[in-house]
């Protein structure tokens, strides 16, 4: 593959080449460093920063009154952020909204639809959801009076990444609510 020097210059080339090169001004890079770790909440965006401190001034001069006198209004963000989302996602702007954590969603979905009555009161779930989501039901399902180690049924999966359907529709059975 040739020496260092070789490599080096290899490198240096594809990164003048790189349409992404001055991306890099945008982030607060750490002196001396170089940062790699992809599995983390990564460098913080400088526009990041200056947003964060905008919110925080408008919040400590409109206090409520920021819902609506935000810039953007706090009331609308949900809206106006899954609008941005939506081309991510293939979606029409209309049909994303951006809300809380998917375990706290979980959390107030269940909440509101599991009503555990007569044989159905079991929630079939996959043991490949993160264990704050799996908390979360089991949390439901105690504030409803039920045993979360007999009415919560995890489907096993057969690699340890993925699920067979027909493992699913077999642990579907009349004590499974449809929540």
């Amino acid at each position: 593959m040739g020496n260092f020097e070789e490599m080096r210059a290899k490198a240096e080339e594809l990164d003048r080449l790189d349409p992404l090169r001055d991306f890099k001004k945008h982030f607060e890079v750490p002196k001396g460093r170089i940062y790699m770790d992809g599995n983390s909440l990564g460098l913080p965006a400088k526009e990041s920063i200056q947003g964060v401190l905008r919110v925080l001034e408008e919040w400590k001069t409109f206090n409520i009154d920021g819902w609506l006198k935000g810039s953007p209004p706090w009331f609308t963000m949900p809206e106006e952020l899954g609008c941005k989302m939506a081309p991510l996602v293939g979606a029409q702007p209309e049909e994303v909204v951006m809300t809380g954590s998917t375990t706290s969603n979980l959390h107030s979905l269940v909440s509101t639809f599991y009503q555990p009555e007569g044989k159905r009161r079991k929630i079939l779930a996959d043991e490949l959801n993160f264990p704050s989501d799996l908390y979360a039901l089991a949390s439901q399902i105690r504030l409803k009076g039920q045993d979360p180690s007999e009415d919560l049924i995890l489907a096993k999966s057969r690699d340890g990444n993925t699920l067979d359907e027909d493992d699913l529709i077999a642990l579907m059975d009349e004590t499974v609510t449809s929540i």
